[in-house]
């Protein structure tokens, strides 16, 4: 199995525009991929429609037309994307050349648009860890909420991040929860009620 050859956008709609409207190209691939490498030396090349296509090599442009392509991913600023083979999520922050908030860049075509579901977690994991924790590392007197309880509740153990202990009388009664079902409030470092 062959492999796709990745083209931008723009040269995509080169490709599309001369296989269906040019005069010169209509329906005649040969014809196209023989202009481009006589273009490669001439001065300037093809010219506008096609100007992106002097940017494809003669083989990229041949596999393009026979095997066909993959058109690459234009991301904008404040796109959230993932890297393909790391997994690694962020935000654009700048597009030539790509580069991305958690330090990673480089290749559009080594990324790709991240989930609503990746990019709710990578949100999380970013919130927690701004408090320096992991994801629900939830700790002795955190005040929380509780997912269908009432009121405001204190932390009393966290077993291995699944599982919390937890009161809502100062310890006189506890009693066991997920981690899922809990929201933290106020943690506890920030407490105004507790002395260091």
């Amino acid at each position: 199995m062959s492999v796709k050859t990745k083209v931008t956008a723009e040269q995509k709609k080169a490709i599309e525009w001369a296989l269906k409207y040019s005069p010169m190209y209509k329906d005649n691939p040969n014809e196209l991929l023989q202009r481009h490498g006589f273009s490669k030396y001439d001065e300037p090349g093809f010219e506008s429609p096609l100007k992106s296509l002097n940017e494809l090599n003669t083989l990229s442009l041949a596999k393009a037309l026979t095997i066909g392509y993959e058109v690459e991913p234009e991301f904008k600023v404040g796109d959230w994307i993932t890297h393909k083979l790391t997994g690694d999520i962020g935000k654009v922050t700048k597009t030539d050349p790509l580069r991305v908030d958690n330090g990673m860049g480089g290749y559009s075509g080594g990324y790709r648009y991240s989930t609503p579901e990746e990019i709710e977690q990578e949100k999380e994991r970013r919130w927690w860890d701004k408090l320096g924790r992991k994801v629900n590392e939830f700790k002795m007197t955190d005040v929380i909420r509780v997912e269908n309880g009432i009121g405001l509740y204190e932390v009393v153990t966290n077993y291995d991040n699944q599982r919390l202990s937890i009161t809502h009388d100062f310890a006189n009664t506890e009693f066991t929860i997920y981690v899922d079902e809990a929201t933290l409030v106020v943690p506890s470092d920030k407490r105004l009620d507790m002395k260091p």
